[in-house]
């Protein structure tokens, strides 16, 4: 009951017009979400790689909203992976191309077992909690972009990119 209430809420707050938002630390957000997932992967015997190798990146977010679609995204991950494979977590820092503002993409790369059926990889796919509308409306209201490729079979990859700061240089 409690779990439902926490999505209840959560669902208002993403709907919100302006979120109340504050300069974190990406490695907080991602190992924070990545802590929520740990004990769901052991079960299946997946180990989650986190491959990140940008430190000093900060993002300018609800934290609390941005953690749970990121680990929406990962218990789609973990769900769809077979057992005893990997699932790896990247970021990477660059610059966008038209803009040329600081931007930080975090890819979430996994293998879909070859059970899974066309019907299983829609975006209507049952999952924990509040769905793909809920990631991609966070996603869209942090002023990032989210896109997926998730094929019948194969390896399946989401990226979310979003702006950011490096701290210690000038952007």
């Amino acid at each position: 009951l409690l779990h439902m209430m926490d999505d209840f809420i959560l669902t208002i707050s993403a709907e919100a017009s302006q979120y109340n938002v504050q300069l974190e630390s990406l490695d907080n957000v991602i190992n924070d979400s990545l802590e929520q997932v740990t004990d769901l992967a052991e079960v299946k015997g997946i180990q989650i790689n986190d491959e990140s190798d940008v430190s000093s990146i900060f993002v300018t977010v609800n934290a609390r909203l941005l953690i749970r679609a990121l680990v929406n995204l990962l218990f789609n991950a973990i769900k769809f992976s077979p057992e005893q494979s990997t699932i790896r977590i990247q970021s990477l820092y660059h610059s966008a191309t038209v803009t040329n503002t600081p931007q930080i993409s975090i890819i979430i790369s996994n293998t879909v077992k070859t059970s899974a059926t066309t019907d299983d990889l829609t975006d209507d796919m049952p999952g924990f909690g509040l769905g793909l509308d809920f990631v991609d409306n966070v996603v869209h209201k942090h002023h990032g972009v989210i896109t997926r490729e998730i094929p019948k079979n194969g390896s399946a990859t989401v990226c979310m990119t979003l702006p950011c700061e490096m701290m210690g240089q000038n952007t």
